[in-house]
Parts: structure tokens; C-alpha cells; sequence
């Protein structure tokens, strides 16, 4: 549905969005970012209940379906090839968009609550809430008492990821030590 006095578009689900940008020339900045819409990729949004984009404030906020999180798939293409499959789950997202000078859109920030997952190359992040800054290519993940801050199955206070550098800043809580012969 739209609604031009709040231009407003919404989409009810469960449902599911393809984004298919794979007819995209690489330019020569595109290596950089790791979840560009400016370069050739496919994304994919799916499980979410209800779908709003506020058109004049470029933002999407999804809530996912009852049967279980929504889930957004990132698939870059390289050289005709495609990368390493990123996954996000939460059940609470709110992406903020800018437009780019071509008139398209571009992901400027992404929240994503409620329990979240993030999974990409051999990575796997498990916490309460996902922050990701698109101009900084860093991205924050934080638990709550509900869901634990997770890095590759170890308990962390909170993970911070640069994936420009590709490093993790996580420390590592738990009880003590253990060594094995």
C-alpha cells in the first residue's frame, strides 16, 4: 500500500524482497563496503510481518513474522562470481538509506534488535542488538539479559568489527582458565 500524504510504502507479510542489482558495472571504488547496493549484489529480506519505507525520511523499519526472524541475505558479485553469503536475523529492524548522487540509494545505517545473528566468511555474532555504520564500515554488536553477546560461540561483553581491517575487538568473559595437555 501507498499513502502519498506521509508517502509512505508498507508491505504486509509474511512476505519476502528481492533486490536484484547483479546488472551493475563494478567501479573502481567497489571493493570497498562490505554491504554496498552500488555494486553488483543480490539481497534478499525475508519473514518480515510488516514492511514500512518513509519515503521522505529514506528509512525502512520491518518486524518480523510470528513463525520465527526476519532475514536478510547479502550476496556481493565479484568478477561475475558470487562472494560469501552475509546473513543478519533480528526481529526488529530499521535501516537509514541516503541517496546517491546516480538518484538510487545506498544503506547509510542498520539496527537490528530483538536477538540477532550475523553470519559472513567463518564469522558468527550472536547478541541483543547489531548496529552497522555503512561510512565506516564498522559494525557493533551488543547482548542483553535475553540474548547474550556472543563472538564465534565464545560469551563477550560486546563485539566491535571493522570491516575494512577485517578485526574483531571482543573480550572474552567467562569463567576461568582451562588448558588441556
Amino acid at each position: 500500500d501507498y499513502d502519498p500524504n506521509e508517502e509512505l510504502f508498507t508491505a504486509a507479510g509474511p512476505a519476502e524482497i528481492w533486490l536484484d542489482n547483479s546488472h551493475l558495472v563494478e567501479g573502481p571504488n567497489d571493493a570497498n563496503g562490505a554491504f554496498s547496493l552500488k555494486r553488483p549484489c543480490w539481497a534478499r529480506i525475508q519473514n518480515f510481518d510488516s514492511l514500512k519505507y518513509f519515503k521522505s525520511r529514506n528509512l525502512i523499519i520491518a518486524d518480523a513474522a510470528s513463525d520465527g526472524p526476519i532475514v536478510v541475505r547479502y550476496i556481493p558479485i565479484k568478477n561475475g562470481k558470487l562472494g560469501d553469503v552475509r546473513i543478519v536475523t533480528a526481529n526488529h529492524v530499521e535501516a537509514d538509506l541516503i541517496e546517491t548522487p546516480a538518484g538510487g540509494a545506498e544503506l547509510a545505517t542498520l539496527i537490528a534488535s530483538g536477538g540477532i545473528t550475523y553470519q559472513a566468511e567463518g564469522r558468527e555474532f550472536i547478541g541483543g542488538t547489531l548496529l552497522y555504520d555503512h561510512a565506516k564500515q564498522w559494525m557493533k554488536v551488543t547482548g542483553s539479559e535475553s540474548f547474550p553477546c556472543m563472538a564465534n560461540g565464545m560469551l563477550a561483553d560486546e563485539i566491535e568489527y571493522d570491516l575494512k581491517t577485517d578485526t574483531i575487538k571482543a573480550e572474552v568473559v567467562g569463567p576461568g582458565e582451562l588448558r588441556l595437555k
